[in-house]
């Protein structure tokens, strides 16, 4: 059996890694959020950055914004973005205010393998279209 090419399997292996490690990340995001209730999207972290994801890159949404219901890192293979969790005064120092959130676009997904059709946000590719915390946490 061959798995891949080196590339692929580091792919695999660093996405398997930071989903846990991003989804752990909501836990804490959400004990906090009562002292640092924003959170900043951080994409300027890739050498091939994905367009959606830049467009993202330094996003000031209050924690509870349905907007990291969709997009709350990890969204794609390969994807090392992330994000900060920031409260008032930091934002103050920081210079940053609370943006609305972007228009949301989003693109018809057919599972070749069950017929299900999903409508997904742009950015997010078709296997990381779940709310943060997982596919299990939030049924």
């Amino acid at each position: 059996m061959q798995l891949g090419s080196t590339h692929r399997l580091k792919v695999i292996y660093d996405t398997n890694l930071r989903t846990p490690h991003n989804e752990g990340q909501w836990q804490r995001i959400q004990r906090n959020k009562d002292d640092f209730p924003y959170l900043k999207y951080d994409a300027n972290n890739s050498e091939h950055p994905r367009l959606e994801h830049s467009a993202w890159d330094g996003l000031v949404l209050p924690v509870d914004d349905p907007f990291w219901q969709a997009h709350y890192p990890v969204k794609a293979w390969g994807c090392i973005c992330g994000v900060m969790q920031l409260d008032q005064d930091t934002l103050d120092e920081l210079g940053l205010k609370p943006a609305e959130p972007p228009q949301e676009e989003t693109y018809t997904y057919i599972n070749k393998r069950t017929g299900e059709v999903q409508r997904i946000p742009k950015g997010v590719d078709p296997s990381f279209n779940y709310p943060p915390g997982g596919r299990l946490a939030n049924p």
